[in-house]
């Protein structure tokens, strides 16, 4: 049996909610968030809710190695 790399392209809207001083840091919390957990579940905390997602292969490559 042949093994194949894939490619797959994931894009997601998600909905956090955030707890802050101000839109800006509320903003920075929210993207602080995405770095460290962006494409998996996110902590309780931030009552994570999908609105968005879309997936596909963007390429197949056997691999050379085996």
């Amino acid at each position: 049996m042949k093994t194949y790399q894939i490619g797959i392209h994931f894009e997601e809207g998600v909905v956090l909610t955030v707890e802050a001083e101000s839109k800006e840091a509320a903003e920075q919390i929210a993207m602080d968030a995405v770095d460290d957990y962006g494409g998996t579940e996110y902590p309780k905390k931030f009552n994570q809710k999908c609105v968005h997602r879309e997936y596909f292969v963007a390429h197949t490559e056997e691999d050379e190695e085996e």
